[in-house]
């Protein structure tokens, strides 16, 4: 992979119906976060959180798919 290049996003279990917070130390591109949260609502996810320790948010960003 090159430098910035996540591997692609796998959901592991049920989360139908469920609450889903997702952790990191950095939001630096939330376009990862939204694509995360666009495939939780497509299994159905009851609520999506989102956390950071920091937020640099040095790219662009995306409007909000909610």
């Amino acid at each position: 992979m090159m430098a910035k290049e996540k591997p692609p996003i796998t959901v592991v279990g049920d989360v139908g119906g469920r609450i889903v917070i997702i952790v990191d130390d950095i939001i630096d591109d939330v376009k990862s976060f939204v694509a995360a949260a666009e495939i939780l609502k497509e299994r159905e996810t009851y609520k999506i959180y989102v956390m950071a320790t920091h937020g640099i948010l040095s790219a662009e960003v995306p409007p909000s798919p909610v």
